[in-house]
């Protein structure tokens, strides 16, 4: 069986608390998981576009201070941690509010939710661009990337093959038609 848990980053939803580390982030999300978890829980983690970037930090942050890995990490849409900054730097132009924007009428209730978040997806940006752990022993487990063929966040689908020196274990890049979303 499969118990899906959706986390929400503590610098969201209505009490917006702008974190100016993202390492508070990543031990709040990381303690929340101990504290959840069951006794021999298997966890899995999925990271979509940036989301991969805080998945990776969650899962270093679990393994040096728990023993405790993903038993599978799937990211989708994200470049390696180590080349991050084209990505990073994409998120606080006008092509990215273009991007995110385009699916929806303007003033739509969509078009301008959007717009709403694309401060705190700013300020994600900001925070990604600050210094990340690097790797300095790959994790055991297997590793699934999903990307596109024309992803507007990760211009070259080959560039999603970096990933692969962050597992010691199996590991599987998948590329589709379309773009990010």
């Amino acid at each position: 069986s499969i118990e899906l848990c959706a986390i929400q980053l503590p610098n969201r939803g209505p009490e917006l608390t702008l974190y100016t580390d993202h390492s508070q982030i990543i031990a709040e999300v990381a303690q929340s998981l101990l504290t959840h978890a069951r006794e021999g829980q298997k966890l899995v983690f999925h990271g979509y576009c940036v989301g991969a970037l805080w998945g990776y930090e969650v899962a270093l942050y679990l393994r040096e201070h728990a023993g405790v890995q993903p038993d599978h990490f799937i990211v989708a849409g994200c470049m390696a941690p180590h080349e991050r900054a084209p990505q990073t730097a994409f998120m606080k132009t006008q092509a990215f509010v273009d991007v995110m924007t385009s699916p929806y009428k303007s003033g739509s209730p969509e078009y301008s939710y959007i717009l709403s978040i694309i401060p705190a997806v700013e300020h994600d940006s900001t925070m990604l661009d600050q210094e990340m752990p690097p790797l300095e022993k790959p994790f055991e487990f297997p590793l699934t990337v999903f990307g596109a063929e024309h992803d507007q966040f990760v211009p070259d689908p080959k560039n999603l093959w970096a990933w692969q020196s962050y597992t010691r274990g199996p590991f599987r890049v998948q590329v589709f038609e379309g773009d990010h979303f």
